[in-house]
């Protein structure tokens, strides 16, 4: 019970941090997450990528920020998947 209400409100608090980056966040996760990667591997393609996107939005965002986003779209899509 206690965890679904934590992914839940982080889901909610994601979107304050991240604007529109965070459904981005999400979808690449759950996308990478079916590839027979590495972690390590998969988390740098999700970070290249929201990387991209963020710069081709204009948004100025830090590494610190985008691994947070990463680790909870992590939190969010595994949840998704039981």
């Amino acid at each position: 019970m206690w965890k679904t209400i934590g992914l839940t409100l982080l889901n909610r608090a994601m979107p304050l941090l991240l604007g529109e980056l965070w459904q981005f966040l999400k979808d690449a996760v759950a996308i990478y997450a079916d590839q027979t990667l590495p972690g390590y591997q998969k988390h740098q393609a999700v970070f290249a990528d929201a990387l991209n996107h963020a710069r081709a939005a204009g948004l100025a965002i830090s590494d610190s920020l985008l691994n947070l986003g990463i680790e909870a779209a992590l939190q969010i899509v595994r949840e998704k998947a039981r």
